[in-house]
């Protein structure tokens, strides 16, 4: 047969017929996004509310349905016409077929945009039936139901879209968009749309989903009202008493105050707080112009119970409506899973009405506790402030209540179908006590800590700290509390419940804190690495030693407190999200560890930057204040007395360090005492070996002198307690001060015996006998002369050389 014949006239009636019925189809198409916008309107003219809507215009597309369903049936006949064509395309003209194929393109483009615009239109009536009274349209909603039915048998039976989810894996379409062979071809083109993955019937189960859903949306607001206003609030006040450690820059004001917000809300210009002048109004008028109320919040934990109560009650009356109505529709559900009633009616058994019960309060108690941070949080009242807003330490004991009310026992707890909203809930408050608290404490502690000048402030205990110390002590100490509180009590779990679920444990609020925590201890380390630089270079001694003597000792208990569970009783799990919970709670958890040793060893490493800068001052000190060489070399007997420099130098170099020192403990006295009095003592015999002073005996006495009043000096102060500066006389640098003096005043130059006793050094801590110990005994016992290190070095300064034994006895600190 020429190409052209009878198949180009089949092709041409093709092109007429379906060139009629594409403008049947765009007619149905407009009308129903007609439908759908008068649906949109009713929907933002009723908003989801805690009370059900009145005066609802419901849209009726029951006559388009059955129009878009003769279409359905009309398009099969022309589908199976174009099916014969493609079959013999090879005899039909290339323009001809072209132009059939098109407009077959054309009709499945339209009938697909005409499924998924109902699609559409069925879940969001269904959702705005939720907002209403069913018990008021259940004519309407079987309506519904049937047109969902319908909806589903017609993408069931269209051979133009795939039975699963992908076309690629059915061989059997019968599509011209969306063939088998060129799907991956064409996919990036416009008329590859991917709408039509989106169409799945509509189940049974798919609809107790989206009427839940959006009953959650009116459950979250009235059960968020019930936490903050039901709860009993002298129970909160004494829970209160149980969180001293959550400092904030904000005090806390007490329950009531912090719930009623009446210290934020009232102006001061206008004590009523509505903007109308207190004279002008009556005496018992409220605000608003009505009687006030004085019991608005007399809370009772049993009203709060009555609430959750109430809302299960109007949620399950609400299911019962929808449970009897869907057996009606013979489509929506197996005829296994109906049994007819009493008045011969259909009904679903009491198998499957506990199931789709059971899934239809999960899908709506746990959709409230993730809808319910914005209404708990940050909706507030003419009554009260959001709590969001109001001290942290407000929705910590509200979670901590909840908490407590949970784990009791069944009469006293909530019911078992709202557990799974309190969890959330419970989370929500943690976490928000947890992020609130964290950001001002440390807004404040950087803030202060940017300051060029270290403030001071006395504690209660009378120990003196800096304002930035204390600031960042509080937030570690308050981060702490709060990961101990995700520590689980196994014993009372397995006590009260027979059992300890591992995988209940707190994960989100622990990833939470340790991240926080590894912030501030960043943080805090270095400010006082920078701050502890600045200080000592300028030998501003005391704010560097109440930077890390002070608030660095402070923070250690907090260390020494916190508590990291290892997540060990949970490898096993098969949750990928808590192996990943537990993979990275492991980083973090080792580098906040990391970071607390290395604060621990700041104290250590910053008296080494001391001791490095303090020689770096005795040296220039003495360069512009020691006597030169002739001073040191002059002959005679004359009395000598200590010099005038020796005044000045220590003045400059100990009388910071010893004021510093005078607000802080005897170990810091003596461990920070003995690095400056050593430091002092070794610059002060560099400096004189390095300039090479030849020393004659009269100088040697003189420089003795001075050694001498260096002691004097000591024990004179009047910023060290009695044991630290007896701690410190009885240092071997000052021994080895006296020593040189003596080897240079030693014109013999023989050796000196000795029996060397042992335990003659003072650990720091320790508290020196007293004059008349064995300590002091044997320290006296042992000339001078044996605490230094190399005697020839030192007679060799002597005025005409001179040797002498070299005795050489490590006995200097």
């Amino acid at each position: 047969m020429s190409r052209g014949g009878t198949f180009n006239s089949d092709c041409q009636d093709f092109f007429k017929e379906s060139k009629t019925f594409i403008s049947k189809q765009s007619k149905v198409t407009a009308e129903l996004e007609k439908k759908l916008e008068e649906l949109s309107d009713q929907r933002k003219t009723h908003p989801i509310l805690p009370t059900y809507s009145t005066g609802v215009k419901n849209v009726d597309i029951v006559p388009l349905v059955k129009e878009i369903g003769d279409l359905v049936k009309e398009g099969g006949a022309l589908q199976d016409k174009f099916t014969k064509i493609a079959k013999n395309e090879t005899n039909c003209s290339a323009t001809m077929f072209f132009k059939a194929k098109h407009n077959m393109g054309m009709m499945e483009k339209k009938r697909l945009s005409q499924y998924y615009l109902l699609s559409k239109f069925l879940t969001g009536q269904l959702t705005l039936y939720a907002r209403q009274d069913l018990s008021k349209h259940k004519a309407d909603i079987v309506n519904l139901l049937a047109m969902v039915d319908t909806y589903n048998v017609m993408i069931t039976e269209d051979p133009t879209i795939p039975k699963n989810g992908h076309p690629a894996k059915n061989s059997q379409i019968l599509s011209v968009l969306h063939n088998n062979r060129h799907y991956h071809t064409h996919i990036h083109e416009n008329f590859c749309s991917p709408v039509n993955h989106q169409l799945k019937s509509i189940t049974t189960s798919k609809i107790l989903g989206i009427i839940a859903r959006e009953r959650a949306k009116s459950t979250s607001p009235v059960l968020a009202k019930s936490l903050v206003e039901d709860m009993d609030r002298q129970q909160l006040e004494f829970m209160t008493s149980d969180v001293p450690w959550m400092v904030t820059p904000v005090p806390f004001l007490g329950i009531e105050q912090e719930i009623t917000g009446t210290s934020y809300l009232v102006s001061s210009k206008n004590k009523d707080g509505d903007g109308s002048k207190r004279k002008n109004k009556k005496n018992g008028a409220s605000p608003g112009g009505t009687e006030s109320k004085s019991n608005v919040f007399l809370a009772d934990v049993r009203t709060h119970f009555s609430a959750v109560e109430r809302l299960i009650e109007d949620e399950s009356v609400l299911l019962h409506h929808i449970l009897s109505l869907v057996p009606k529709v013979p489509g929506l559900v197996n005829k296994s899973m109906i049994k007819e009633g009493k008045d011969g009616t259909p009904r679903l058994n009491g198998t499957m009405r506990k199931k789709m019960g059971e899934y239809y309060h999960d899908i709506l108690w746990r959709t409230s506790g993730q809808l319910i941070e914005e209404p708990l949080l940050w909706d507030g009242a003419r009554d009260r402030i959001p709590m969001g807003l109001a001290h942290p330490k407000l929705p910590l004991v509200i979670a901590t209540l909840l908490k407590d009310y949970v784990s009791a026992q069944l009469g006293d707890s909530y019911p078992s179908l709202v557990l799974p909203s309190i969890h959330i809930v419970i989370e929500v408050l943690n976490l928000h006590a947890i992020s609130a608290s964290w950001d001002v404490q440390m807004v404040r502690s950087l803030a202060a800590s940017s300051r060029p000048k270290t403030q001071r402030v006395i504690l209660d205990d009378s120990s003196h700290s800096s304002i930035t110390g204390k600031l960042f002590n509080e937030t570690v100490n308050s981060l702490v509390h709060l990961n101990n509180r995700c520590i689980p009590d196994v014993l009372n779990d397995i006590v009260s419940h027979g059992l300890h679920d591992p995988e209940e444990f707190p994960f989100l609020e622990e990833m939470h804190i340790l991240r926080r925590l590894q912030a501030t201890l960043f943080a805090c380390r270095n400010w006082v690495e920078t701050k502890s630089a600045a200080n000592i270079q300028s030998w501003k001694v005391a704010d560097f030693f109440i930077i890390n003597h002070g608030d660095l000792s402070r923070m250690l208990p907090s260390f020494d407190l916190l508590q990291i569970c290892d997540h060990k009783n949970v490898a096993g799990t098969n949750s990928t999200s808590i192996k990943l919970f537990s993979h990275v709670q492991s980083a973090v958890t080792q580098q906040v560890q990391t970071c607390q040793t290395k604060i621990r060893n700041l104290p250590i490493e910053q008296n080494e930057n001391l001791c490095r800068v303090c020689r770096t001052f005795c040296l220039a000190c003495l360069q512009n204040v020691f006597p030169g060489g002739k001073h040191w070399g002059k002959s005679g007997n004359n009395p000598v007395t200590h010099g005038s420099y020796v005044k000045d130098y220590t003045d400059r170099i100990l009388l910071p360090v010893f004021s510093a020192l005078a607000v802080f403990p005897t170990e810091t006295q003596q461990v920070v005492g003995r690095l400056a009095v050593k430091t002092l003592c070794d610059s002060w015999l560099e400096h004189i070996y390095q300039k090479k002073f030849k020393f004659s005996e009269q100088g040697a006495r003189s420089l003795a002198a001075d050694f001498a009043y260096l002691r004097q000096w000591v024990d004179a102060s009047q910023h060290l307690n009695d044991d630290s500066k007896r701690y410190l006389l009885l240092l071997d640098s000052i021994r080895q001060c006296e020593g040189v003096a003596k080897l240079l005043q030693n014109s013999s130059g023989k050796d000196v015996a000795v029996k060397p006793a042992k335990g003659n050094k003072v650990a720091p801590g320790e508290l020196p006998q007293e004059d008349d110990s064995p300590v002091t005994q044997i320290l006296e016992a042992i000339p001078p002369e044996l605490y230094v290190t190399n005697h020839k070095k030192w007679l060799s300064l002597r005025v005409g050389g001179g040797g002498g034994g070299g005795m050489s006895l490590p006995f200097c600190c």
